[in-house]
């Protein structure tokens, strides 16, 4: 039976010098993904933060396109869970229980920060609603966040 649950847990791991040095996006209640957890591994590790925050949507898939309507939702949900992540991290966004991405545990160490975040994937659906990808206003991703909805696969 799928689970009602959508929440995601981000791990983030950073270096000293705030550049990405993994992460992993899973389903809170059973650990599990939907696809590879770290789908944007290629694109983030090694990364600093700022140039992922300060990352359009736009810039980001039409550097890396796909024609997969299932892989471009996947890759836009990983990518706002990272920017939302990095920004609760750095204080630029709050990290409350009202907000799209909640602190569970921020480490400091001395090789840099580990950071676990809940990610609210239904408000991070509106973000890929909203953000143009498909140039007829949402209006694909909303179809998609529908069929996916309805097939239980966030």
């Amino acid at each position: 039976m799928p689970c009602n649950d959508v929440t995601e847990v981000l791990r983030l791991i950073l270096d000293k010098e705030d550049r990405v040095i993994e992460y992993g996006l899973h389903k809170k209640t059973c650990g599990g993904s939907v696809g590879d957890p770290s789908l944007l591994g290629f694109w983030a590790r090694g990364r600093l933060s700022t140039e992922i925050m300060d990352a359009s949507p736009e810039d980001f898939l039409q550097k890396y396109p796909t024609d997969d309507i299932i892989q471009e939702f996947l890759r836009l949900k990983h990518f706002f869970a990272l920017q939302n992540g990095l920004k609760v991290l750095f204080g630029l966004e709050s990290g409350s229980l009202q907000a799209s991405c909640i602190v569970d545990k921020i480490v400091y160490t001395s090789e840099g920060i580990e950071f676990t975040a809940q990610v609210k994937v239904r408000v991070l659906t509106r973000q890929i609603k909203a953000c143009g990808s498909c140039m007829s206003c949402g209006t694909k991703n909303i179809l998609l966040a529908r069929k996916l909805q309805s097939s239980s696969l966030l």
